[in-house]
């Protein structure tokens, strides 16, 4: 039997990485870089901001995390030796990341021919000459400008800058390529590439979900938040494949009661789904949101489009009861517009049911678009009446 404790995030382990790097770096370029006016390399919040290093835009302190001493230690670092680029592209991939990156800083520029297998540093002089003729002999529209996302917002903005002066947009950095699935994914489905909140608005949420991400490691100004829900008797639904310890309890550092008592919850609910069954997680949802008659209705009339698409792959098979929907002309539920589009969507319902049976359980009111006299005179008028099947309600319970 296995008596051991779970693993806690955080906790004081967090504190010793941070004063294993400040005594490495020396204690006087750490106060420089901990003390600086600038916004954190690891997420543009946290430590640092006009306030000065160590507040945050709160005016918190002291504001600083392992991700953050962690972007800035590799930048004072001492200069990569010269001796060090003696070696081959070949001999430099046999390194770790950990040890790529301990090598030390860029001290000078670095140029490497067509022809040649190895870097070599080169004067500074010489860098900006070769760079100047080489953007001039090249169309603008043919270059592309690429930075690191761990550089300063600084930098990021002069390289920009310097960019649409050349004459391009072309502007990039590697944190797209991170981010390019979830921004198509984002776009055609809530219309934005990126996030529509602020740090800030989490503090007026009663549940969060956070799904496939662990800011335990990578943000910790978002496990903050996330406690703070909790303490204020909110909800937190982790969806992740992996069980990390810090999203389960995190002791933060700067906390001395989630330290003493061996770290604070985080996940009220911890969901581990299969890798690649991230559809079928959300369809539960919505089936369920359905099942509990716990849609938004005025939301989905002002914000959402798609319908169709949600009848066809939820609501139908979310229940084995008969579907009336109730579409008012005047004030149309799903925001439809009463064109000749819209009647062949519903038209498009009503031929299903000949290839599939879950169709036939599946009727549209559309109140207002014929007088109870039309429908008894012509049954043929009104879409829902399609090959004269006349709607019965009875057992119907009216809703709002």
């Amino acid at each position: 039997m296995n008596n051991s404790k779970p693993p806690v995030g955080g906790g004081v382990k967090k504190i010793l990485y941070a004063l294993k790097t400040i005594k490495r770096i020396g204690l006087l370029d750490s106060q420089k870089a901990l003390t600086t006016n600038n916004a954190c390399k690891a997420c543009g919040l946290g430590m640092g901001g006009q306030a000065g290093g160590m507040t945050n835009e709160l005016g918190e302190f002291p504001a600083v995390c392992n991700k953050s001493i962690q972007a800035q230690s590799t930048d004072i670092q001492d200069p990569i030796p010269d001796e060090i680029f003696q070696y081959s592209l070949d001999d430099f991939a046999q390194l770790t990341p950990h040890e790529l990156e301990h090598l030390g800083r860029l001290a000078k520029p670095l140029y490497k021919a067509k022809d040649s297998d190895k870097f070599k540093t080169v004067e500074w002089e010489w860098a900006i000459e070769y760079a100047a003729n080489r953007f001039k002999q090249t169309d603008p529209d043919h270059s592309f400008f690429y930075s690191s996302g761990r550089s300063s917002n600084e930098a990021g903005f002069l390289l920009q800058l310097f960019a649409r002066l050349y004459g391009t947009n072309h502007i990039n950095n590697c944190s797209y390529y991170c981010h390019q699935a979830t921004s198509v994914g984002l776009s055609s489905t809530i219309g934005s590439g990126t996030a529509t909140v602020e740090l800030a608005d989490l503090d007026l949420t009663d549940l969060i979900f956070v799904i496939g991400a662990n800011p335990a490691s990578n943000h910790p100004r978002f496990i903050h938040k996330l406690k703070s829900c909790r303490d204020r008797g909110g909800q937190v639904v982790i969806i992740n494949p992996a069980k990390e310890a810090g999203l389960v309890k995190f002791a933060l550092p700067k906390s001395p009661k989630s330290l003493l008592k061996g770290g604070s919850d985080i996940a009220s609910e911890y969901l581990q789904p299969k890798i690649g069954s991230d559809t079928f997680v959300f369809k539960g949802i919505a089936k369920a949101l359905v099942e509990l008659d716990a849609l938004d209705d005025a939301f989905i009339k002002q914000y959402t489009e798609g319908f169709s698409e949600f009848v066809e792959d939820v609501l139908l098979p979310a229940t084995t009861q008969p579907i009336a929907i109730f579409i008012d002309e005047i004030d149309s539920l799903f925001k439809f517009e009463f064109n000749d589009d819209f009647f062949a969507l519903i038209r498009s319902f009503y031929q299903e049911r000949a290839e599939d049976a879950t169709y036939r359980r599946l009727s549209f009111v559309l109140l207002g678009v014929a007088t109870p006299g039309d429908l008894i005179r012509d049954k043929q008028r009104t879409s829902f009446n399609i090959g004269g099947r006349f709607i019965d309600l009875k057992g119907f319970q009216e809703t709002e």
